[in-house]
């Protein structure tokens, strides 16, 4: 059975938002196609067909995510490698670049202190209050999801 990538707009959102977060567009679109079908139902081939990229840019898109522990291979009969997404790497990923909202907000409280106008230090505080609340707001979901999500799925 296939599983057809659709490039509906919640389908290019993902894959923008991914693009977004530092990932190249052909790994961000294999990221995409292994999240909607289940694991170790791509090969390189079903993911350069489905996602009409060249078979080079699905090679590289796939080392990228190799690089990243992003993705596991198992190998069927034919020798042929199938190809399943691990999720915990991606969440990590996200992680590390939730850490640039903990960084912005130190630089905009630094900026906001070196200020003379304190109408707009206020502002620049109100902006690195709002970047300190989006980072503590993302850490306690993935610690969350974490807590969920790990006893059910043990590292491989």
């Amino acid at each position: 059975m296939w599983y057809i990538v659709h490039m509906d707009i919640n389908s290019k959102n993902i894959i923008a938002t991914l693009t977004s977060l530092g990932i190249p567009p052909a790994s961000a679109t294999i990221i995409h196609c292994l999240l909607i079908a289940p694991p170790y139902h791509h090969s390189h081939t079903s993911l350069h067909e489905q996602t009409g990229f060249s078979k080079a840019a699905i090679t590289g898109g796939l080392r990228y995510l190799e690089t990243l522990d992003m993705i596991s291979c198992q190998t069927d009969s034919s020798r042929r490698q199938h190809i399943a997404l691990d999720i915990k790497p991606l969440v990590t990923y996200t992680q590390q670049r939730m850490l640039l909202f903990d960084k912005l907000a130190d630089e905009l409280h630094a900026a906001s202190a070196e200020q003379v106008d304190s109408e707009f230090s206020s502002d620049i505080a109100t902006v690195a209050e709002l970047c300190s609340v989006i980072n503590e707001t993302t850490w306690q979901a993935i610690t969350t999801w974490e807590e969920q999500y790990t006893p059910t799925h043990p590292s491989r």
